[in-house]
């Protein structure tokens, strides 16, 4: 079972990729994520910005590869998809952060 901090530090990564997801996720096909790319000099807003969405592609990466059950109940829980299975969702849920909490550090994700 995770601790407050550890369950903390997934939750955040889950609500950062979620909120990314809501915003740039794929219409007709295409990834429209390279409209989040600038080009020159940014300010320190800008460069937290830019963090936020290397992360949320990053978690995107790791929900990718998650067992279909696991996947599915974070896009139930997070982007509000319909929960059709036969298993409890809070329980796959708290799975789904247990999983996902040893791969951040393999993405980088701090």
């Amino acid at each position: 079972m995770l601790d407050a901090t550890q369950l903390e530090r997934v939750n955040w990564h889950l609500s950062n990729w979620a909120r990314y997801y809501r915003q740039y996720s794929t219409k007709l096909g295409y990834k429209v994520s390279s409209a989040l790319k600038t080009t020159g000099s940014q300010n320190f807003d800008d460069l937290i910005e830019a963090g936020d969405r290397q992360s949320a592609e990053n978690m995107s990466t790791i929900i990718e590869d998650l067992p279909p059950l696991l996947n599915k109940v974070i896009h139930s829980v997070l982007l509000d998809t319909k929960w059709t299975e036969s298993h409890d969702r809070s329980k796959s849920f708290l799975q789904a952060q247990e999983v996902i909490f040893p791969l951040l550090e393999s993405k980088n994700l701090f």
